[in-house]
């Protein structure tokens, strides 16, 4: 009989099983999908990471930094309700108003739970470059597609 508790190397041999040893995983689950965690997300990271797993998971932070579209920028037919957005900055202040991202920030919007939270809390998490040279690479690559360069 067992105890219930999912350990980290339970993971890792879990992991092994189903053929994810050394390759990225990307995780979008809840916690509570476990009978329990030995050591809660940890557990879940550690266990994969052991495998030589990439482990991926969302880091949205909108409820820090979000900003509402801005006027030039809002290409119609994508879902999105500007008049909504407007009202609600009407409002009050959006959070990236007056507090900016950078790379070394942690915060996760709390409906992404304790994995995700977890994740991007450790010390050890790969960091991109700062000042924003993906972006800018990218909207570089966009505008020579554009171009037909």
């Amino acid at each position: 009989m067992t105890s219930g508790i999912v350990s980290r190397a339970g993971i890792t041999d879990a992991a092994k099983l189903l053929g994810l040893a050394g390759k990225p995983v990307c995780i979008h689950a809840s916690l509570r999908s476990f009978q329990k965690l030995e050591s809660g997300a940890e557990t879940l990271i550690e266990g994969l990471r052991d495998t030589g797993a990439t482990v991926i998971v969302a880091t949205i932070a909108n409820q820090a930094f979000s900003i509402p579209p801005p006027p030039g920028d809002r290409p119609a037919r994508n879902g999105a309700d500007y008049a909504y957005w407007d009202r609600l900055a009407a409002e009050q202040p959006w959070p990236g108003q007056s507090d900016v991202y950078d790379h070394t920030r942690t915060e996760v919007d709390t409906w992404l739970g304790a994995t995700s939270a977890s994740l991007a809390a450790r010390p050890d998490r790969p960091l991109p470059p700062p000042g924003g040279q993906l972006l800018r690479d990218r909207a570089a690559r966009r505008r020579d597609d554009r171009r037909g360069d």
